[in-house]
């Protein structure tokens, strides 16, 4: 038998589409998952927000304990975790055996190295798959749904209320959560639209929240269950899904034949990790997927899917 838990979310839905699972979950029902003992669990049900679990890292680690309860009650024969590649506080030049220093990586990361820790030591078969920013179908978050839409999904409390003071489109559009922030609500295509208009209008999108020199590794999530087979036939326990790395700046180019220049920060964060199973995957140079490969997939994606 074999069980996916996160079936709702982005990377478990994306499983669910390329392979049958005998059995799927999700936070509301995870409780019938217990003593099933599957031959296989892929746990994707760890939340990746990552701003707000840095935000309140009390609540993440409880989510992350949580985690680990449910691993302990289904009891898996063979397990496939979903991690992250924040894990590392520098995600730059670094692979599977480079060592991590805990104390200089936030919640987001150190919470989830956590878990990878208690994986190693308490599940004899397991392989944990350290994901990268990610595309395909479901996308909700990140830069590339940035720019497939352009409207902010949230915004902070002071931005908000700068925004919503001169638009009342704005205003109506968003709602406050428990967490401090302010959600959008709309789901109307056509309100959506009109939302991008006074977005744009006010000079601020959600290209705003990224440095356009910020580097990253986009991993394409129509690859997910090709892949894992490939790292549960090898028995391969920890990879970091590498792919060669893409400049906000050079994607927005690539889309839009303009330039992208917005400098917040004083230092880009760059995303340019490695892994050394490449040759694995028919990749080399430590990436599973080139650059050329890679962005060429991203632009046929955002093109496919871009809003405006």
């Amino acid at each position: 038998m074999e069980s996916l838990v996160g079936v709702t979310g982005f990377v478990g839905g994306n499983f669910a589409r390329q392979h049958h699972f005998d059995r799927s979950y999700h936070s509301t029902d995870i409780k019938e998952a217990y003593g099933t003992k599957p031959d296989l669990l892929v746990y994707a049900g760890v939340r990746a927000e990552k701003f707000l679990a840095n935000a309140h890292p009390e609540e993440d680690l409880v989510s992350i304990k949580d985690a680990i309860h449910n691993i302990e009650m289904i009891n898996p024969k063979k397990l496939v975790l979903i991690s992250t590649i924040d894990v590392y506080p520098v995600p730059n030049a670094v692979d599977e055996d480079t060592p991590i220093d805990h104390s200089t990586v936030q919640p987001y990361g150190k919470d989830r190295l956590y878990l990878e820790k208690w994986v190693r030591d308490n599940i004899d078969n397991s392989s944990i798959i350290r994901l990268p920013a990610l595309f395909g179908p479901g996308l909700k978050k990140n830069f590339v749904s940035d720019l497939i839409s352009l409207v902010p999904s949230m915004l902070s409390k002071e931005k908000y209320d700068e925004l919503s003071s001169q638009s009342v489109d704005i205003k109506d559009s968003y709602q406050l959560q428990p967490n401090g922030f302010y959600q959008l609500i709309v789901k109307d295509q056509n309100k959506i639209n009109l939302l991008r208009q006074e977005f744009i209008k006010l000079n601020f999108t959600s290209l705003n929240f990224t440095d356009s020199r910020t580097i990253f590794s986009f991993y394409n999530m129509e690859q997910i269950w090709q892949h894992t087979q490939t790292i549960i036939d090898n028995k391969i326990p920890l990879i970091n899904m590498a792919v060669e790395p893409i400049s906000a700046h050079e994607l927005y180019n690539a889309v839009t034949g303009k330039d992208f220049k917005n400098i917040i920060r004083k230092d880009p964060l760059i995303y340019d990790f490695k892994t050394k199973y490449d040759r694995v995957f028919d990749g080399s140079n430590g990436y599973l997927v080139d650059k050329k490969t890679a962005l060429s997939d991203l632009v046929k994606f955002i093109e496919t899917n871009k809003q405006w």
